[in-house]
């Protein structure tokens, strides 16, 4: 079974379990669910004050481990 069919694009990014800091700063962003997450680019991401590319990397892992990622930097 794929996870990502398991998992609500609603949930909130608490499910995520990241560390709380991360949480907290995404959800000053306007980031509050796994979807809103995902439809961010890592450069998005990137944008973030205080994050860099290891929170990028912390962030995709976390997601791959529910079979899902951040939109690809690639996409329009």
């Amino acid at each position: 079974m794929n996870p990502a069919a398991t998992f609500p694009a609603a949930q909130d990014i608490d499910a995520l379990c990241l560390p709380k800091p991360m949480t907290r700063r995404l959800r000053a962003n306007g980031i509050n669910t796994v979807a809103e997450l995902r439809a961010k680019r890592p450069n998005d991401i990137l944008g973030i004050a205080w994050f860099g590319p290891d929170t990028v990397g912390e962030i995709r892992k976390v997601l791959q481990l529910y079979g899902l990622d951040l939109r690809n930097a690639e996409t329009a």
